[in-house]
């Protein structure tokens, strides 16, 4: 089963922050499926099953001392696909969470082909037509399609975004245009986002890595 970008699982939390993944001793039981039969949860599918389990989506942060299978990240309570995804809680974001939206540097910045990550250039017009939208999220997972599966655009259409545009898009979703390049040739991460759909392989994608000085 692949797991998108924007896939999610939950944990639930008791009074004492105390959480689990699962119900059972194993992962049969997990509270959104496992392997073929994972299905990503909305949030409100989430909280009705915590609240059908007796419990709740969880409302605080992870607290020192680090423990397992305590708090919303619920490390250790099986389900081992969760831990590499992001998981729901009833946590409220505060404006600081949400990514600074950056500024165009004047030396422009690198475009990655989508299809090949040591394929990249300079561009130094932030409304250069065809260039492909990308968002990354802090670990360099990446993604081109908004939350509900729609393209942010369908390069095979030719049809681009500008860079502005782009960083309103990601951070519409929580993220940020990518800042680091490459780093591993695995599916959807980095700035080239191998694999994310969207006929982006064949076009060269927006970045918020700065050209290098001549």
């Amino acid at each position: 089963l692949g797991l998108r970008v924007k896939d999610r699982a939950f944990a639930c939390c008791d009074g004492k922050n105390k959480c689990f993944r699962r119900l059972g001793g194993n992962n049969e039981g997990c509270l959104a499926g496992h392997g073929d039969s994972f299905a990503s949860p909305t949030w409100a599918e989430a909280a009705a099953a915590c609240r059908d389990a007796g419990a709740a989506l969880c409302v605080e942060p992870p607290t020192a001392p680090y423990k397992k299978r305590r708090g919303p990240n619920c490390d250790g309570a099986g389900c081992g696909k969760y831990d590499k995804l992001y998981l729901w809680t009833n946590i409220e974001c505060e404006e600081s969470i949400l990514p600074e939206a950056p500024k165009f540097p004047d030396e422009g910045v690198l475009v990655y082909k989508g299809s090949d990550p040591n394929d990249f250039k300079c561009v130094k017009d932030k409304n250069k037509a065809g260039i492909a939208p990308v968002c990354c999220f802090g670990n360099n997972a990446c993604f081109r399609k908004f939350e509900g599966g729609e393209c942010m655009a369908d390069m095979a259409l030719g049809a681009g975004m500008s860079w502005a545009d782009t960083v309103a898009a990601c951070r519409a979703e929580g993220a940020t245009l990518c800042s680091k390049p490459p780093t591993s040739t695995d599916k959807r991460q980095g700035p080239n986002c191998a694999g994310a759909g969207c006929s982006g392989g064949g076009a060269y994608g927006w970045t918020n890595i700065p050209c290098p000085a001549a």
